[in-house]
């Protein structure tokens, strides 16, 4: 997971990715839901990546990598809907509040996507538990608004793109170097 000290952005440990996405954040901490078996989360009308050709051990640690991917992007969700709460108590315009439901959306493609790829390479289908939402708070307050939005969305999303773009490089399979793209 992606950290913050003061200033500085990193990885807490250098053989982790950072988190794909804005998802959300508890006092730093991120809220995923647990992962489950079920199919619902998963386009069936989707090709899939090349997982015939691989080693079981290598597909495992994909199927893995996918899932977690999957899992922050599910997070993202629900990080834009309180986002477009907080937007509602300050009184913005509808244009930014539908751009913000728009967001939300591709981060359910998003989801939906990495949840088939990692259902590819497991050989089964996974989608998401309950989101547990005991701990989220929707705060009023302007200025915790804007830490939570540079916090979430800017270092999240800044993060993220710089991971797909190193992932891109480093995909040979053509049909997760579109995904990624």
């Amino acid at each position: 997971q992606c950290y913050s000290q003061g200033e500085q952005w990193s990885c807490s440990d250098a053989d982790e990715f950072c988190a794909i996405g804005r998802p959300i954040l508890v006092e730093g901490q991120t809220i995923k839901a647990p992962l489950q078996m079920r199919s619902d989360w998963s386009p069936e009308t989707l090709e899939g990546p090349l997982a015939d050709q691989l080693t079981d051990e290598v597909r495992q640690a994909l199927a893995e990598r996918w899932i977690e991917v999957a899992m922050l992007e599910h997070s993202s969700v629900a990080s834009f809907a309180r986002f477009t709460l907080q937007l509602m108590n300050l009184g913005a315009p509808a244009e930014l509040l539908a751009e913000t439901q728009r967001a939300a959306g591709d981060e359910v493609s998003h989801a939906q996507n990495a949840f088939h790829i990692a259902s590819t390479y497991l050989g089964e289908q996974v989608g998401p538990g309950s989101l547990p939402l005991d701990q989220v708070l929707i705060s009023t307050d302007v200025s915790e608004i804007m830490n939570g939005l540079i916090e979430e969305a800017c270092f999240g999303e800044t993060l993220g793109v710089a991971e797909v773009n190193e992932s891109i490089s480093r995909t040979v399979d053509p049909y997760l170097r579109a995904h990624l793209t």
